[in-house]
């Protein structure tokens, strides 16, 4: 029996909903107490949770089963022209950020298609980054121009983070697509994590090193990201999934595209473990697209779940930390504050 086929029926057994199987202890790092929310990459059918039996990638649900906000929630006061605003316009980035010292948090987020804005009279691209409150924080050209993409063609938007919420308010993000930057001179890929100064913060391949995947030259994509840590002298923690499944050299099994992951190497929690709530659904696995922590959320809880290298050494994340949960590496960085 070849490498290759074994590869293969490794991810067959994992799109057949079955990972967990190959190591299904309870690994989930995620403390008691601190609830997350999310969206799934795919429709689901789900029967004996406290859902509709539709879960929609549009909406957004917590750990319990229930919907926190619906695709019409996040975008009423965008008024969209589509009458049917409960569902249709996709949810592809995340990312809560707090409006002041005392404000509560508010979503921003992407569509994954274009819609009219009856409120802007005029189209909003699905890479643009919203505000619930109705605001756009950025168009998709605006975040890339920095990086002078040889196409005016939206790349889209997958994953999202405020890393520097002052003037000059500095973007961590990923595009659904790829595309060519005149500055760096390269393909810059769906995989990769941006700032909107025009930097590759981590490539695919950099995020990914410590789970030792497989075939280290593929991209599996970055759906969701959330910077959970930045310490001086520290590789920031960060976490964060894919868009494929592949399988871990150093875990010794398949790592699905609906886990939420880390940078140290860690599966923080399976998708088994995420959908746990929602009884009996198909398929197995319908990915996730965003995660979030809810408003009240302790960032500080989570980080004492977090073994740096099995060393015991656990990351502090600054207090005020209430974002968006996942993403990706990036070595030598400053410490900036955070939400």
């Amino acid at each position: 029996m070849g490498r290759g086929f074994r590869e293969n029926l490794r991810l067959l057994v994992a799109l057949l909903g079955l990972s967990a199987l190959a190591g299904s202890a309870k690994a989930s790092l995620i403390p008691s107490g601190v609830d997350v929310w999310f969206s799934t990459s795919s429709y689901a059918i789900a029967f004996g949770g406290p859902v509709t039996p539709l879960i929609a990638p549009d909406n957004l649900y917590d750990l319990s089963g229930k919907r926190i906000f619906s695709n019409g929630d996040l975008l009423r006061k965008f008024a969209p022209a589509r009458w049917f605003m409960s569902f249709g316009h996709g949810l592809d980035a995340l990312t809560m950020v707090r409006q002041g010292d005392s404000g509560a948090p508010i979503p921003w987020f992407s569509t994954s298609r274009t819609f009219y804005s009856n409120t802007y009279h005029r189209n909003i691209g699905e890479g643009d980054l919203l505000s619930r409150d109705g605001s756009i924080v950025a168009t998709n050209q605006a975040l890339l121009a920095k990086f002078s993409p040889s196409s005016t063609a939206s790349a889209g938007l997958d994953g999202v983070d405020l890393i520097n919420p002052g003037a000059s308010q500095e973007i961590w993000f990923s595009t659904r697509n790829n595309f060519y930057s005149n500055k760096l001179g390269k393909q810059v890929t769906s995989g990769d994590i941006l700032s909107n100064t025009g930097q590759i913060i981590a490539t695919n391949a950099d995020l990914l090193a410590a789970f030792k995947p497989s075939k280290p030259g593929v991209n599996y994509g970055l759906d969701a990201m959330h910077v959970v840590s930045m310490q001086q002298g520290q590789t920031p923690v960060i976490w964060f999934s894919t868009n494929r499944d592949f399988y871990s050299n150093a875990l010794k099994r398949v790592v699905s595209q609906g886990d939420i992951l880390s940078n140290t190497g860690q599966v923080i929690a399976s998708n088994t473990e995420v959908m746990s709530k929602f009884g009996w659904h198909f398929p197995a696995n319908p990915g996730l697209d965003v995660i979030a922590f809810a408003p009240s959320g302790n960032m500080v809880n989570i980080s004492r779940a977090i073994d740096e290298g099995g060393t015991g050494k656990t990351v502090v994340p600054d207090p005020a930390t209430m974002c968006l949960l996942v993403a990706g590496m990036a070595g030598g960085l400053t410490v900036r504050r955070r939400i």
